[in-house]
């Protein structure tokens, strides 16, 4: 698996706090792509590409729902988590942990209604596959590639404005990051 991202409205970041941040509930946009075997999930532009043209993605959600993963694949709560696509009522990212492997597949739910209150390890009532991608990864890189991903971010985040690592969001990412190496 390989993710890539661009963050948007980098001038605004470098001059908002971190309690402006939590008070105003923002949220970071940007490109935001994940690959896994000939499977692509999201959009990400090598080159300049005006950003309402795209649109964007939330890299907070993004971010925050994988590391979630992993910390309920490592405390071994779960081998099952279903991440919603943002865009769509029914789309699910669904991750499988079968021992030193990743299984990935993108579900629809037979029924959107249904989907509205599940939770990240919900199993998905009937899904439907279109088609069914199975992709195994290694567990160890899916790891590997999401923690450096998020750091990353925040060292991206950091460098345009040091204050915003106060923030809410900020925050919940490094505890997660930090309770994944002392697991």
């Amino acid at each position: 698996m390989k993710i890539r991202f661009t963050i948007f409205d980098k001038e605004y970041w470098r001059s908002i706090s971190a309690n402006e941040f939590d008070q105003w509930g923002e949220d970071v946009s940007g490109y935001f792509e994940l690959r896994f075997g000939d499977h692509i999930e999201g959009e990400y532009c090598d080159f300049f590409m005006p950003e309402e043209l795209l649109g964007g993605e939330s890299l907070d959600y993004w971010f925050s729902s994988l590391l979630e993963a992993l910390y309920l694949f490592q405390s071994k709560k779960t081998n099952y988590v279903a991440i919603r696509v943002i865009e769509y009522v029914d789309r699910w990212l669904e991750i499988k942990r079968e021992k030193t492997q990743i299984c990935l597949n993108v579900a629809r739910a037979s029924d959107p209604r249904e989907t509205e209150a599940l939770l990240l390890t919900s199993q998905i009532h009937d899904p439907v596959y279109e088609p069914s991608l199975d992709t195994m990864e290694n567990y160890d890189s899916f790891y590997q590639e999401i923690t450096n991903a998020v750091i990353k971010y925040l060292s991206e985040m950091k460098n345009l404005n040091p204050d915003l690592m106060k923030a809410r969001a900020f925050v919940r990412l490094l505890n997660y990051l930090h309770d994944l190496e002392n697991k």
